[in-house]
């Protein structure tokens, strides 16, 4: 079960370490709109939204990882994480273009026992499939429409559909006027950037139940830029007591990451483990509390306001094998070594 539950974030890791150091261009944008499923029994449609991250490799060929939320349909509160290879199609001398993705997703899905007040939180991956058209705004700015059809063999199939802004994120100080975010370079450090970095957290974390139950929740997390667009942490999380787990643990994670501003911006999306110990859940009466491993995943954003001190915003998502996932928010002060 352990290594199920690992298979999602595992696959990510590789996807993203393999490509790492020869990224180039890097888009971020964030959508919503709406869901629909095909499957009577889940009565059909709700909202939805989308994180997406985009690097380029090669001229027309992309690669991202995004985060979806499927909405609340029937028995199922639905969301994942996509990891997609795109090919781009430039039309309009690249004010506009079509990209066509394909790719897995890892799938968290929130369902109601029969018969109990409990849920289970139900994991799998999928093929997902999705067609993009985007056109520039302004200058960094430009919009992007989305259509998504996730098709799992064991559980809901779904299709999305959104629409929203990005940013593209480089070293230039501009884009030039009729060219959209995808333009090929390789990143450098500024002269702000640091090798490690301290960062002490607080916020909130809630279980990924039928009723949400939440607490306070802090950490601490160590960082070092392994190259220009990969990072490395180290990092201790206390969920807090929201009654159905009292868990705490170090994550260990992966990070490819977006610089901007003149390295003044950054965003991310941490891939790793997390071994925790919930003091609530322990492997048998009679035996002594031990350590297990869950999947951790994790959008980030931070902003640097002098040389040396920065505010971090991250997202944790834990992935368990005993249906008790959470989501952990954390903002953070931190400072560059």
């Amino acid at each position: 079960m352990t290594r199920r539950i690992l298979a999602g974030p595992a696959l990510a890791l590789v996807m993203v370490t393999s490509v790492a150091s020869r990224l180039g261009a890097q888009e971020f944008s964030f959508l919503a709109g709406a869901m629909n499923t095909p499957d009577v029994t889940a009565n059909g449609n709700s909202y939805t939204w989308q994180i997406d991250y985009r690097h380029g490799l090669y001229r027309n060929v992309e690669v991202s990882l995004a985060w979806i939320n499927e909405g609340h349909v029937l028995g199922h509160h639905r969301d994942g994480n996509a990891a997609e290879l795109w090919y781009r199609l430039p039309l309009f001398e690249n004010r506009f273009r079509l990209s066509f993705g394909v790719g897995p997703y890892y799938y968290y899905d929130t369902q109601p026992l029969p018969g109990s007040i409990d849920s289970v939180n139900l994991h799998g991956t999928a093929p997902i499939y999705s067609v993009s058209a985007e056109g520039e705004i302004y200058d960094r700015w430009f919009w992007r429409f989305i259509v998504n059809r996730i098709n799992p063999t064991a559980d809901i199939r779904t299709n999305t559909a959104v629409l929203g802004v990005g940013y593209w994120l480089g070293k230039e100080s501009s884009i030039p006027k009729g060219n959209l975010p995808g333009i090929l370079e390789r990143t450098t450090f500024g002269p702000g950037s640091a090798k490690n970095e301290i960062t002490v957290f607080g916020g909130w974390s809630v279980v990924n139940t039928l009723f949400s139950e939440g607490s306070l929740a802090c950490g601490v997390e160590y960082r070092r830029d392994l190259t220009p667009n990969l990072d490395g942490t180290i990092s201790y999380i206390y969920e807090g007591d929201p009654h159905v787990i009292r868990r705490s643990g170090a994550g260990l994670q992966i990070w490819p990451v977006g610089k901007s501003f003149g390295d003044r911006f950054e965003i991310g999306f941490g891939v790793g483990t997390y071994i925790y110990i919930d003091h609530k859940h322990q492997p048998r009466p009679d035996q002594k509390i031990q350590a297990a491993l869950a999947g951790l995943v994790s959008p980030m954003f931070s902003y640097r306001v002098t040389d040396d001190w920065f505010v971090r915003l991250i997202w944790n998502r834990v992935v368990t094998n005993y249906s008790r996932d959470s989501d952990i928010w954390l903002l953070g002060v931190g400072y560059r070594l």
